[in-house]
């Protein structure tokens, strides 16, 4: 992606503030809960790199958790200048997720947080596998195009399931396919909660309750994240 067309979408969808208010935000911390308990499990002296680090939110919270061989991209360079100056111990780059300037087997995390949405996930892949241990780990989300885009087209539900039009979205088995074919195997997944299906909190609340069932979640959740490993 240009950096002039990141941009636009930049000014359409982030808050114009340092994100990592987000992350203090009551739903923030519900929604990262799985991410840092996913890092608990790993030894922190793991080579990780976070695709779309942007102000980097996440690099300080695994800086103080004790991973210090972190580096970070983007193609923001306002948001590369925060990030330096809030972990200036660990790495900010620029550089483009569609050419990523590193070795082959050179990370053995990859984080892509916030971002897969505004990537073609099938040209990303291929690259995060290239750079990516044999046995590594990477986690991303997806927007589900099924409820993001198809049911939108639905005259009485249009209004109701928030608008991505502006995002890469993939099904649940799209995103599977492509990380096959990246030689990443996913392990675990699962869904996000909120307001994401709706406005009104309590139609979002039955709304998951109900998809909660027997797996619907991996077909109808708004937004779903993954962990792979490469194999």
């Amino acid at each position: 992606m240009k950096e002039k067309e990141y941009k636009e979408l930049i000014k359409k969808h982030v808050v114009p503030k340092d994100v990592g208010y987000f992350l203090n935000s009551k739903e923030g911390r519900y929604q990262n809960n799985f991410y840092i308990n996913f890092f608990s499990k790993i030894r922190n002296d793991v080579k990780i790199l976070n695709i779309g680090c942007g102000t980097g939110s996440d690099a300080v919270i695994l800086f103080n958790r004790g991973f210090h061989d972190i580096t970070g991209i983007d193609i923001n360079r306002e948001f590369l200048k925060v990030a330096r100056k809030r972990v200036p111990k660990c790495t900010f780059k620029y550089a483009d997720v569609y050419d990523l300037p590193f070795s082959d087997e050179q990370f053995d995390v990859i984080t892509i947080i916030a971002t897969n949405e505004f990537i073609d996930a099938k040209r990303a892949f291929m690259e995060c596998s290239r750079v990516l241990k044999k046995g590594g780990l990477m986690y991303f989300e997806n927007f589900n195009r099924l409820i993001n885009n198809d049911l939108r087209k639905i005259p009485f539900l249009g209004k109701a399931v928030k608008s991505s039009d502006n995002y890469h979205t993939y099904y649940h088995g799209q995103i599977k396919k492509i990380a096959k074919k990246n030689r990443l195997k996913i392990y675990k997944m699962g869904m996000f909660t909120g307001n994401a299906i709706s406005d009104k909190p309590l139609l979002s609340r039955i709304f998951y309750s109900i998809i909660s069932i027997g797996g619907l979640y991996k077909i109808f959740a708004p937004a779903q994240y993954y962990f792979a490993r490469k194999v």
